[in-house]
């Protein structure tokens, strides 16, 4: 747990920097790609691992809730396991610095897209009280926000003349206007 803390502040402090300096220079823009590889697979590994360990946190939380004394109800997640979740949800919402948004394909969406269905799934299957459920689920409303805004982006720039069309468009001009027996113009 401590390790992971440690990682997950060295992560945090890095976006952070990222989005702090974005705004003034495009740092984020000319990142270089062999960092943002990095980064990026430092990220894919991050939910498996702290998956594992919100599980095992949860399941000492069980184990010490079922040595109490009369508590019929069943115990909501201890602290460790609730912040082994928000680490993962502030990820999630730090994490389009890495990705670079793409025109082509839907795989990086999907993934992305997966990673918050299962963080909602623990965040509204996992925790019992309405209060914490409610902040969480906030968080949890802003990485499922951002999914939904970045596959809108994705597909306004495929059907954009002055992005995703953008080739081919000039590619039919050119091919037009280079046609045989037709006067070049000057």
């Amino acid at each position: 747990m401590v390790a992971a803390s440690v990682i997950m502040f060295a992560l945090a402090g890095i976006f952070f920097n990222l989005n702090l300096f974005s705004r003034f220079s495009d740092v984020s823009a000319i990142l270089d790609p062999k960092v943002r590889v990095f980064l990026s697979s430092l990220l894919s590994l991050f939910l498996p691992v702290m998956s594992y360990l919100f599980s095992e946190a949860k399941n000492a939380g069980k184990v010490a809730a079922a040595a109490g004394v009369g508590h019929r109800e069943e115990p909501d997640l201890s602290l460790q396991a609730g912040l082994i979740l928000l680490w993962m949800l502030l990820v999630e919402l730090l994490r389009k610095k890495v990705d670079e948004i793409r025109m082509r394909g839907y795989s990086g969406t999907i993934q992305r897209a997966g990673r918050v269905v299962g963080l909602g799934s623990l965040v509204f299957f996992n925790l019992k009280r309405v209060g914490r459920k409610a902040v969480f689920g906030i968080f949890w409303v802003l990485c499922a926000t951002k999914v939904v805004q970045r596959i809108a982006f994705t597909e306004v720039g495929k059907r954009s003349y002055a992005h995703g069309k953008n080739t081919r468009l000039i590619t039919s001009y050119m091919s037009q206007i280079l046609q045989p027996g037709r006067p070049q113009p000057q």
